[in-house]
């Protein structure tokens, strides 16, 4: 058995509605929202909201959802989380059934009482954990044990802190990670709402007030702590949808604009900033596709991997795979379109 160092599930009922950011499982039966993995010394913490809302569970009927960290090359699964019929959950109670050999966290479904729960777990941190992603093993089964669904969710979003969320492009990441000796460091992404073409910063703006807010309290809890902050790297990312010289417009100028809002904000001195800019971050498409189920997953990688100009190269993503650019447009086009920030400080 792995070790589980948390586990924590709270059920809340009556809520309104998902974040506006969460993330379909099981065909759109749950909703996966405000998922965050952070580093904790030694160990990696991973939380998220599960709406249950639109799940319909028979009551013979359970769903396993089990989150896994991934870099393509290794795996870590957390604890799985189980959440089962009234019949499944009197038997698994009886005879405290053990699923593959595993020990989930059971919850009985009670649809009119229930409309989500929060999971947090934790696991020990190994190095490749840096540059993973979190992913959702997801299975649908009944009467017997039998698997009426079973696959591998595409990568969530997911605010990661204290890890390094995806693949920079390399001559990028050589220039960020020229840090200040001998100081901690914060990392993190912020996905901020852009009016199209524009690079201006509306903190009122759809999910910016959050996103701004992960930035506040990384910043105001390092004041609290009296440390001092050496330098701040912000890399604007772009996505490979439309013309490469706009998108390389983009990246650098909502960079920028990242950069005189925490310089407004908290009166910082200008020459601690460093910005960068991944004008289209076709590394962190092609570890998403590479961890995805895409119908020409291999096609696409092989594209990806092309001499190809990115222009010449997206246009035959979109007009040769058209189904699967529509899944990539939607899914994970968005999460391209970031803003990661590295906070180098030291302690007073």
């Amino acid at each position: 058995m792995r070790k589980i160092l948390i586990l924590t599930l709270l059920v809340f009922c009556g809520w309104g509605g998902w974040s506006v950011s969460a993330q379909p499982a099981l065909n759109g039966e749950i909703m996966i929202g405000d998922a965050t993995v952070t580093r904790r010394g030694g160990e990696v913490q991973v939380s998220m909201e599960v709406y249950t809302r639109n799940l319909d569970l028979w009551t013979n009927e359970y769903v396993v959802l089990t989150p896994v960290l991934t870099n393509g090359k290794n795996r870590k699964e957390l604890a799985p989380l189980e959440i089962q019929g009234r019949n499944r959950s009197i038997v698994y109670l009886r005879h405290n059934r053990l699923r593959k050999g595993e020990d989930p966290f059971a919850v009985r479904y009670r649809k009119r009482h229930m409309d989500g729960l929060r999971y947090v777990a934790e696991v020990p941190y190994e190095e490749w954990m840096r540059n993973a992603v979190l992913r959702m093993d997801e299975w649908k089964g009944g009467c017997g044990d039998a698997t009426y669904e079973s696959r591998s969710h595409m990568p969530l979003e997911v605010n990661y802190v204290g890890l390094r969320a995806s693949v920079d492009a390399p001559s990028v990441r050589r220039r960020a990670d020229a840090a200040p000796k001998g100081c901690e460091e914060c990392r993190g992404s912020a996905y901020l709402f852009f009016h199209v073409n524009s690079t201006e910063i509306d903190p009122h703006e759809m999910t910016n007030i959050r996103e701004l807010g992960k930035i506040h309290a990384t910043l105001d809890s390092l004041a609290d702590c009296g440390c001092q902050i050496e330098q701040i790297i912000i890399i604007g990312n772009a996505s490979p949808e439309g013309p490469y010289e706009g998108n390389e417009m983009l990246s650098e100028g909502r960079a920028e604009a990242l950069e005189a809002y925490i310089r407004n904000r908290y009166g910082l001195d200008p020459s601690i900033f460093k910005v960068l800019s991944v004008a289209e971050d076709w590394s962190s498409l092609r570890q998403y596709v590479e961890l995805s189920d895409l119908p020409h997953k291999r096609e696409i990688l092989d594209l990806i991997d092309s001499d190809r100009d990115p222009d010449p190269k997206e246009w035959v993503l979109k007009s040769q795979y058209p189904d699967d650019y529509k899944i990539l447009l939607e899914r994970c086009y968005p999460y391209l379109r970031r803003l990661d920030y590295t906070i180098y400080y030291r302690m007073e």
